[in-house]
């Protein structure tokens, strides 16, 4: 019996963990050392809202709170990073939320900042929905992955060993 526990268990948990590389990205934590410059680029005003796409364990969410946002909401598909993230930020709600649930299904109108670090496909399936969601203005900042034939507002990439991060306005037209 507990050896039909621990399977279902484990089959939940690698389930999970593949859905999600399927679907946006594998769990891979953003540098820590990039932190500063993710909330220079995200710019976090009073009374804003941020969301984070794939939260993973939640490491970021705290960074966000340390800022005047009025909202941080993070989203999050494989059972174990999120638990160790619904760890994390317990004692940061309600300002903070962790959710399992799936970003696509989410309402992008009600974000300021949306923060993601998700793979080259994830990002162009994306577009489409920040095309349609968000507010003009809103301010999308990946980590690593750009979003292919969209306005860049702005890339910090010191070096060439750095990680590129982008900042795009959404409503921005080429050109």
């Amino acid at each position: 019996m507990l050896l039909y526990l621990f399977i279902i268990i484990f089959l939940i948990i690698v389930g999970t963990a593949a859905w999600a590389s399927f679907k946006a990205a594998p769990w891979v934590p953003t540098w820590q050392y990039d932190y500063q410059k993710i909330l220079n680029l995200v710019d976090l005003k009073e009374g804003e809202t941020i969301f984070e796409l794939g939260a993973g364990d939640g490491r970021l969410l705290p960074e966000f709170a340390k800022t005047k946002a009025k909202s941080i909401i993070g989203f999050e598909i494989s059972v174990l990073p999120y638990i160790f993230g619904w760890f994390r930020v317990r004692k940061l709600k309600p300002r903070v939320q962790f959710k399992f649930e799936d970003f696509y299904k989410a309402d992008f109108s009600k974000a300021d900042v949306i923060f993601c670090f998700l793979t080259p496909p994830a990002m162009k399936k994306l577009k489409i929905k920040f095309e349609k969601e968000c507010r003009p203005g809103t301010r999308i900042i990946s980590y690593t992955f750009s979003i292919l034939d969209w306005p860049l507002a702005t890339k910090d990439k010191p070096t060439e060993k750095s990680i590129p991060i982008y900042k795009y306005l959404s409503g921005q037209k080429n050109g």
